[in-house]
């Protein structure tokens, strides 16, 4: 019997079959695209080889759309029509140059992306890594996203950002020094967070020259709530877009029985302190009397209804995603990594804490929770 791999190869050898897909193959007669339009294509993309004056990939043509392209075309067909052109030469993985530039060593994409890195020499994210590298060769955006995670000499530093193993934490500065990280790490916590815990989250001291640069954006911040408006250790920090109900849910989040209203006021003012001075026992009654989050049993206890709470998210999605990327990484990972990367996965997390990821995720059948908010695939 034939292999795939056999029939793949003698598929390939054929003068009159070609590859149109993964594992797709036709005949001429299965172009998308007209023999009228393959003379126009094969001069604009020798034109943009002349203009790039490197290696150019289909993919990437087709991925950023660098050259007018028939309706419907992918990159395999593309490929298939540039074969064909003599100025052009196959330099393998649908990636062509000039044919007058010859065959030469080209650097794997795995080597070139340390690279890259280093001539940076400050933390990037994936589509900045990408812009690099497309200057030097062409590259696929979700085979970088593979080599990035297993490459030995690449970590990943967080907030959805790259770096260098070699560089240890002396690029953690960064961060702090960019007001829109800051303010998103303040929204994903659960409010509020010290200041000696925020350093902690971006693993910098608490005192020093970093600190200092972070206390410098939050202070500048017109987005977050500082009490006192002084820097310590212990000065807290919330984001403004945080109201009195989502505050008293975050503390509600936290018991394991129904509270009546005076215990929810003292853990308000425990844990918010003068954030919320101002709001009185009275105010906090008439709040949760209205939220659609909270119901009231017959002991006039308050308890958060689960299905309301988190009723604007995709429970069911959210939880299949998280339970495919621990398996698929392998690893332990905590409730605000998993928020990183739920999104860069085109999930729209941007009201969700990590409190509310965390009790979503309890209730899969595929994770367990081996720490405070930290979890892996069973």
């Amino acid at each position: 019997m034939l292999s795939r791999h056999g029939a793949e190869n003698a598929l390939i050898t054929h003068p009159e079959i070609f590859r149109l897909g993964p594992r797709s193959f036709g005949l001429r007669q299965h172009f998308v695209s007209t023999p009228t339009d393959w003379p126009a294509l094969r001069e604009r993309f020798v034109q943009l080889l002349r203009k790039e004056n490197r290696p150019i990939s289909t993919i990437e043509v087709c991925d950023k759309q660098s050259i007018a392209l028939p309706s419907g075309v992918n990159s395999y067909e593309v490929a298939e029509v540039l074969r064909e052109d003599a100025l052009l030469i196959d330099l393998g993985r649908r990636l062509f140059g000039l044919a007058k530039w010859g065959i030469e060593e080209r650097e794997h994409i795995k080597d070139l992306v340390p690279k890259v890195l280093a001539q940076a020499d400050r933390p990037v994210t994936v589509s900045e890594i990408y812009a690099r590298l497309t200057k030097f060769r062409s590259a696929a955006p979700t085979g970088l996203s593979n080599i990035l995670r297993d490459h030995p000499k690449i970590v990943r530093l967080g907030f959805q950002h790259y770096g260098l193993r070699s560089w240890g934490d002396s690029r953690n500065d960064f961060f702090v020094t960019k007001r829109s990280i800051v303010e998103r790490v303040v929204r994903r916590v659960d409010p509020p967070i010290k200041f000696a815990e925020l350093c902690k989250v971006f693993r910098i001291p608490a005192k020093g020259r970093a600190a200092d640069l972070l206390w410098k954006s939050c202070a500048g911040s017109k987005w977050l709530r500082r009490a006192p408006d002084r820097r310590g250790e212990n000065t807290l920090l919330m984001h403004k877009a945080v109201s009195l109900e989502q505050a008293l849910a975050s503390i509600a989040r936290t018991f394991a029985r129904p509270a009546r209203a005076y215990e929810l006021e003292w853990e308000l003012r425990a844990k918010f302190g003068e954030l919320f001075e101002n709001v009185r026992l009275q105010r906090i009654e008439k709040r949760l009397d209205k939220s659609p989050r909270f119901l009231r049993n017959a002991d006039g206890a308050f308890f958060l209804d689960a299905d309301l709470d988190l009723g604007e998210f995709d429970v069911s999605a959210i939880r299949a995603a998280a339970a495919k990327l621990m398996r698929e990484e392998r690893e332990i990972l905590s409730s605000d990594d998993l928020l990183e990367r739920l999104e860069s996965q085109g999930f729209d997390l941007e009201e969700m804490t990590q409190g509310m990821l965390a009790s979503i995720l309890r209730g899969s059948q595929e994770l367990e929770e081996v720490g405070g908010q930290r979890f892996r695939a069973k």
